[in-house]
């Protein structure tokens, strides 16, 4: 008996965890323009539940698509919609015995053309009939479209979702991030799993702040992506007494050129880049050419917004660069969903292989020497995206109402009539789910979805405001390509806390609470008990001796080891900065801490050495931990703090003199200061508050 029941146990898990059933390899029934072009891709013959979708693939030009394939990854999201349209096909525990389809159209990044296949959609519904001609829709075969995840980027989205709300189409987006979608007066019908701008500007204020960068200039689409984002910028940067250089608005009739120029005329060397990503594009363009033609080599430091902070081609002049991106887990299944993939294997998407060509040129329909046969992620370059997680989360969302609405109000086992939507009821009457009913259901629903995420939307239809602070550094490592560039998470913004919603990490933080982690688990502290008997009289009066175990040695060397550097590091960075201002110069007081350390840890391995196998062993480390902190920080700020409180009058004279020496005569209220390294960059900084 016991057999069978663990037989049938390994059964369920086996069918648990078992592989998703990938539909890549089977062809897509292609939509064909007049001209020849593909506009879309869609599956919805025989489905049960259709959802449409609204991408990005090809550039436009006067609101027409060409034959150009846009340079980011939205192919790769597409990719994670169909994927997780498979996750739930081959999933028991979600909309069993249901198949899910799809209709995806390409809106080229065109208000025009994503009206155009928005419409199209509805019509295809048998929603609309266009002047004297019926629907030709096929109540028989073709299911109709339950709801639209896209678009890609907010002035389609704005576009296409009033025209959606007309027909009450529920619409989910994962990328379009313009706070004009917050208005449910005029966008009831529009839900997204990523939040809104007002979040992201408000963590780049957070940003700004912490940096106590005062000074900065905007750059940003006129659109209705970058216009109501940047206002609100202003707004608070206003508030928070954030001075604004220059503020340039860029689209398709600017002079690039002219705002590189005021750019490189400016004063402030921070500036915020709040744009699309062809207009990125364009200044990021024109403001390289500046910096190749111009002697004076400066740099600024970038403050990307999520259209490009996770894409950058422009390493030359844009080393630093910070940014805000959508905080999103990353997600190993599709990683091996999409390590699956190449242009022989993946018949369902028709885009694929010109997309596929940017990261494998030699591999084309004319070529016969090329590898075709290798996936996008064995590329060096390839990084998961972080719009991944949220175009799952975004179907996920869709099916989750489903599921939600037939557990509530309809029989099971389960009859489901596709084409007007509707099911045997509760009570054997037919309960129809029309669009106004899913979309209660999306606001509705609270999962988790199968990213880990928790998925739930406000009264706006946003979810919880959530970021993850990037920055580009360059790449040490010996084995780094050409550019050696690398993007690094350094940090969160979580807009659900009232205080204290930026949290930034560094590498040598890391590294330590690293160390000291593995130093616990390998070897956690533990009371030592020893009884000790009266010399007298052995037999009566014992003592019982409760010590601490001290760390392993191994632990206490590494550790060591690991100070010893940051020593020498420091110590390094002192003698470069000792020709600086006074004001600027550490050296003396690097020097001052670290003979202090080195003196405090020098007594403290005899102590160590002398005390071995004694209750003092783990005082003498308490004790050389404590004294050693208290003597770099009255090292580094006990002399200025003496200062401060009892000779007040000699740190403003200091202060005074050195800015004379240090600032041109008429910006004494501003002082930037930019190092003579390429690889640094500085931010203008005021001195009012010391000044007072």
């Amino acid at each position: 008996m016991k057999a069978i029941i663990i037989c049938v146990l390994v059964a369920l898990g086996s069918i648990s965890n078992a592989k998703p059933q990938y539909s890549y390899n089977k062809k897509s029934e292609l939509l064909m323009t007049l001209d020849g072009r593909i506009s879309g891709m869609k599956n919805r013959i025989g489905k049960d539940i259709v959802i449409g979708g609204l991408v990005y693939v090809h550039e436009s030009a006067n609101g027409k698509c060409l034959e150009t394939i846009v340079q980011h990854k939205s192919v790769e999201s597409l990719e994670a919609l169909l994927y997780a349209i498979d996750l739930i096909n081959s999933n028991p525990n979600i909309l069993p015995n249901l198949t899910l389809g799809y209709d995806i159209r390409d809106t080229c990044g065109s208000e025009n053309v994503g009206l155009d296949e928005a419409i199209d959609i509805i019509y295809s519904n048998g929603q609309i009939e266009i002047e004297s001609c019926s629907s030709e829709f096929d109540n028989d075969t073709q299911t109709p479209v339950s709801a639209v995840i896209g678009a890609l980027i907010s002035p389609v989205t704005i576009s296409v979702a009033g025209l959606f709300r007309l027909f009450k189409m529920p619409q989910v987006s994962f990328s379009s991030t313009s706070s004009i979608l917050n208005n449910r007066d005029f966008y009831p019908y529009f839900f997204r799993t990523i939040p809104p701008d007002d979040h992201q500007v408000q963590a780049m204020i957070d940003l700004i702040l912490h940096f106590k960068w005062d000074h900065v200039s905007t750059l940003y689409s006129s659109n209705r992506y970058g216009q109501p984002a940047i206002n609100a910028f202003h707004k608070l940067a206003n508030e928070k007494g954030i001075c604004l250089d220059i503020s340039e608005t860029l689209d398709e009739k600017s002079d690039y050129d002219s705002v590189a120029s005021k750019l490189y005329n400016s004063t402030a060397n921070v500036v915020v880049l709040f744009a699309s990503l062809t207009d990125v594009q364009r200044i990021l363009d024109a403001v390289k050419k500046v910096y190749e033609n111009s002697n004076n080599k400066r740099r600024f430091l970038w403050l990307a917004s999520d259209s490009w902070s996770e894409i950058d081609d422009y390493h030359e002049i844009t080393i630093g660069k910070w940014g805000t991106a959508p905080s999103s887990p990353f997600v190993p299944g599709f990683n091996e969903y999409y390590s699956e993939l190449n242009p022989s294997s993946n018949r369902r998407n028709p885009w694929f292989e010109e997309f596929y060509q940017l990261y494998n040129p030699n591999c084309s329909n004319n070529s016969t020497t090329g590898n075709c046969s290798t996936s996008i992620t064995q590329n060096a370059s390839y990084v998961q995206d972080s719009f991944d997680a949220l175009a799952i989360d975004a179907v996920y969302t869709i099916a989750n109402a489903f599921d939600a609405f037939f557990k509530e109000n309809c029989k099971f086992p389960l009859v489901w009539y596709p084409q007007n939507r509707s099911c045997i009821g509760n009570n054997s009457n037919d309960t129809t789910l029309t669009g106004e009913k899913l979309k209660d259901y999306i606001q509705r629903t609270n999962f988790t979805s199968f990213t880990q995420t928790i998925v739930n939307f406000d009264s706006e239809g946003n979810i919880e405001g959530k970021y993850k602070i990037l920055n580009y550094q360059l790449n040490k490592s010996a084995d780094c390509n050409e550019k050696c560039i690398a993007l690094k998470e350094v940090g969160t913004w979580d807009g659900s806390l009232s205080s204290n919603r930026l949290q930034l990490s560094s590498d040598i933080e890391q590294q330590f609470v690293l160390i000291v982690v593995v130093s616990l688990i390998v070897a956690p502290p533990e009371a030592n008990r020893t009884i000790q008997y009266n010399e007298v009289n052995h037999n009566s009066h014992p003592e019982l001796i409760v010590t601490c175990s001290s760390p392993h040695v191994a632990f206490i060397v590494l550790q060591m080891i690991y100070f010893s550097g940051l020593l020498i590091a420091s110590n390094a960075l002192a003698v470069m900065t000792i020709r600086f201002p006074i004001n600027f110069n550490e050296a003396k007081y690097v020097a001052f801490a670290t003979f202090s350390l080195v003196l405090t840890w020098f007594f403290f391995i005899l102590a160590f050495i002398v005390s071995q196998n004694t209750p003092y062993q783990g005082a003498a480390l308490s004790t050389a931990i404590q004294v050693s902190s208290v003597a770099v920080l009255l090292s580094l700020f006990g002399p200025r703090v003496f200062i401060m409180i009892v000779w007040p009058h000699r740190n403003a004279e200091r202060h005074s003199s050195v800015v004379s020496k240090i600032m041109p005569l008429g910006t004494q209220n501003r002082t930037s200061i930019m190092p003579s390294d390429d690889n640094k960059i500085a931010s203008n900084k005021k001195n009012n508050d010391t000044e007072e």
